[in-house]
């Protein structure tokens, strides 16, 4: 067969199928475009948002972070993320604040657990700056699994995040993780009640919360109950004229025998960054009883026979 016969057979091929290999052609350029669209997607959907000003805080309160401590504090994520990953527990601890891990963390193997649960993969990171209050720079801390070191699919994209406040330390900065801000000293002392002498040494700050080390001393000869969860508002703290309940997991059950005392730590929801100020404590159902069973088919006729039923206010800020 010569070239003249074997090109005239191909367009006869042609001519006789054009339809069939048009079909095939189109369906093929459809395949290729989907293919390129589902790729995209799932780069896209792979790929974690980020914002390009990382410093600049979500919440507007508050100043930008500096220019000069923006690289530095880039620096102390960097390292952080980095030793975590190397499971090099020692020189991510010693990034920590001595505030954060007094708090948290007092021995290393507690943080070892901490990084163990977290870093359970090898970890990419992206942060946001969320806000800035005094001096202390809060941070969106957001931990990914590296996919393209791993291959994982879609389904595994999963990411891990929490509040992490970058705070200065002897003229350096330091790392406070799991929502850790900062420990207030107070040193309030209300001692001109004929009952309690009630003794606030210092707050201890959390991204969403507030605990106050309180020191409460039962000065009378009955027993004096604060809260056994039979009052509405037991105990309260008074944030710009807003009223906060204990929180519920916090020394459930407040009952101070004749002459003791009791330490405790009473948490209460407060957002660091929320413009608020934190007034005052509230002890609303002091209850000085000459009995105290915690019967509740007994609790009227205590009541009755109280010693003396008030509340107290303690200022936590100085009054004009």
């Amino acid at each position: 067969m010569n070239s003249v016969d074997y090109k005239l057979k191909i367009i006869n091929f042609f001519k006789k199928h054009k339809r069939l290999i048009l079909i095939i052609i189109i369906a093929w350029a459809i395949v290729i475009a989907v293919n390129q669209i589902l790729k995209s997607i799932k780069e896209n959907n792979l790929t974690p948002e980020t914002t390009l000003e990382i410093h600049t805080a979500v919440i507007e309160e508050g100043k930008g972070v500096p220019k000069s401590a923006q690289k530095t504090i880039e620096n102390i994520f960097e390292d952080f993320v980095k030793f975590c990953n190397d499971k090099d527990y020692e020189s991510a601890y010693n990034i920590l604040s001595t505030e954060c891990k007094e708090a948290i963390y007092p021995k290393i193997e507690d943080f070892k657990k901490y990084v163990d649960s977290v870093f359970t993969e090898y970890k990419t990171y992206n942060i946001q700056n969320y806000s800035n209050v005094n001096g202390i720079y809060v941070y969106n801390l957001r931990l990914l699994n590296d996919i393209l070191s791993t291959g994982m699919t879609g389904e595994d994209y999963r990411y891990y995040e929490e509040k992490c406040a970058v705070v200065e330390e002897n003229d350096e900065y330091r790392l406070a993780i799991r929502g850790y801000i900062t420990k207030e000293d107070l040193g309030i002392i209300a001692n001109n009640d004929d009952y309690l002498r009630i003794e606030i040494a210092s707050r201890t700050l959390k991204y969403d919360t507030e605990t106050y080390n309180v020191k409460i001393t039962n000065k009378s000869d009955n027993i004096i109950v604060l809260r056994d969860s039979t009052e509405r508002d037991e105990i309260v703290l008074n944030i710009s004229d807003q009223l906060r309940d204990l929180n519920m997991d916090s020394d459930q059950n407040i009952v101070i025998a004749p002459g003791q005392t009791a330490n405790l730590n009473l948490e209460f929801t407060k957002y660091f960054d929320d413009g608020r100020t934190s007034k005052q404590l509230i002890f609303n159902a002091i209850r000085v009883l000459k009995s105290y069973s915690g019967d509740s088919s007994k609790r009227e006729q205590e009541l009755k026979n109280a010693e003396k039923l008030y509340s107290l206010k303690v200022n936590l800020v100085n009054e004009d």
